[in-house]
């Protein structure tokens, strides 16, 4: 691979990320004052995924409840679950049902449920 090609990789790169901060940037924030605001009022974060965002939503959950960067007291937040080991055989709508019975289960009105 030619220097120049790799430098246009990385100038590529960092175009792509003006462009996403320019676009989410305003949702994002909206989305951190809603979460904000939930917490404040006692209710609690509730994230869930499939394949690897179901990896983010745990590390998410995590590191609301045992913080981040900082000491700080912990956050309610829960990381809703799949079986791993029939994650492959269930599909997404097993999945989205069994989501759906767990916020059903566990939700309250004024949490969050981020997907």
């Amino acid at each position: 691979m030619s220097v120049e090609r790799i430098q246009q990789q990385f100038h590529d790169s960092a175009a792509l990320h003006a462009e996403a901060a320019d676009a989410l940037a305003l949702p994002i924030a909206a989305a951190i004052d809603a979460m904000f605001a939930a917490l404040a009022n006692g209710n609690k974060i509730i994230a869930c995924g499939d394949g690897p965002s179901a990896a983010a939503a745990q590390y998410l959950a995590a590191s609301l409840v045992g913080g981040f960067e900082r000491e700080r007291p912990g956050l309610p937040a829960i990381a809703l679950a799949t079986d791993a080991s029939q994650a492959g055989l269930m599909g997404a709508v097993a999945a989205e049902q069994l989501f759906a019975q767990q916020v059903r289960v566990l939700g309250q009105t004024g949490d969050i449920l981020l997907v």
